[in-house]
């Protein structure tokens, strides 16, 4: 299955936009939310969000954890998934797009990245 890796600090209201709005949409990957807030109540709110989303998400808390480039390094190292989006928590990938990149670096393995034109891609909140 395909992966979408949100990482997020602090901003429960934005995370909880961009989940309801995966929840909304025909997805056909799963998600992992790497948080690093250090506020308890962001904390809070960002575990109530997933733990009642309809859709396969995982949490993974990493309060402390700021430096973003370390934090999806550690947690790439251990995932099997075929694919992966790396996304973040004030826009979210229309699932036609994730198709579309996913098939492409299926039929083009010497590629390791698939981009386009952000901007009709991206859903922004």
């Amino acid at each position: 299955m395909n992966l979408i890796v949100i990482p997020t600090f602090n901003r429960s209201a934005k995370l909880k936009r961009v989940l309801d709005f995966y929840q909304s949409e025909a997805l056909e990957a799963r998600i992992a939310i790497l948080d690093a807030s250090d506020e308890p109540k962001h904390q809070e709110a960002n575990r109530r969000t997933v733990e009642n989303c309809s859709i396969p998400v995982t949490y993974i808390p990493t309060p402390g954890q700021n430096n973003i480039v370390q934090r999806l390094l550690t947690f790439l190292e251990d995932i099997d998934d075929e694919l992966v989006a790396i996304g973040n928590d004030e826009d979210a990938f229309f699932p036609e797009f994730l198709q579309h990149a996913f098939h492409y670096l299926r039929r083009n393995s010497d590629y390791v990245l698939a981009a386009e034109d952000m901007s009709p891609l991206l859903a922004l909140f």
